[in-house]
């Protein structure tokens, strides 16, 4: 059983945060008529290159 770090914590989260951020906050953004949801979008957009750089590392690791 491996022991969850933080790392892999926060992979988990920002798996399950973007698609709640790419689906959520446009459509109440938009019902509002408010422009800050490209500011979760810019959120979201970060968050998928913290998850490509999580795994990019595990890729790394387990190859050496």
């Amino acid at each position: 059983m491996s022991i969850l770090t933080y790392r892999k914590i926060m992979f988990y989260l920002d798996i399950a945060l973007v698609p709640f951020i790419v689906v959520f906050f446009p459509i109440a953004a938009h019902t509002t008529g408010n422009k800050v949801y490209y500011l979760y979008l810019g959120i979201a957009v970060a968050a998928i290159f913290r998850i490509v750089s999580y795994l990019r590392k595990e890729r790394a690791n387990k190859s050496s």
